[in-house]
């Protein structure tokens, strides 16, 4: 099996290319999204949805589809939270911080029928 790895600006490309085996003769192998995956994080690259290729399906058994591509968003790197917490204090050095009022529980009503009776023709007292 030959896996290629390419980094773009913003994408990763993985090309995954098998040999061909006849069905009786060696033993099948099937690759998919969750494979490529696993072997992205093996080598250490961060990434993140799938764009392209989510569907695709590799046999080693079928002559028509050895190759196949798989397009990765790369991770954006995350600020710290330090960072952001300084970055709010630059911007608004006097900003009030606004906190969500709790709620408040509601009553509930009671669901029974109140003490009349009915009948099937009307009122009973």
């Amino acid at each position: 099996m030959n896996i290629e790895i390419e980094e773009s600006d913003s994408k990763i490309y993985v090309a995954v290319t098998l040999p061909y085996i006849d069905k009786t003769k060696g033993e099948r192998i099937l690759v998919m999204l969750k494979d490529v995956e696993e072997e992205l994080h093996r080598r250490g690259i961060k990434f993140g949805k799938c764009v392209q290729g989510r569907l695709n399906t590799l046999w080693n058994t079928n002559k028509d589809n050895l190759t196949s591509v798989w397009v990765f968003t790369k991770m954006k790197p995350s600020i710290s939270l330090e960072k952001k917490v300084t970055q709010i204090e630059a911007t608004d050095t006097e900003a009030e911080v606004l906190v969500k009022p709790e709620p408040v529980k509601r009553k509930r009503t009671s669901s029974r029928r109140s003490k009349k009776s009915y009948s099937k023709t009307g009122l009973v007292e």
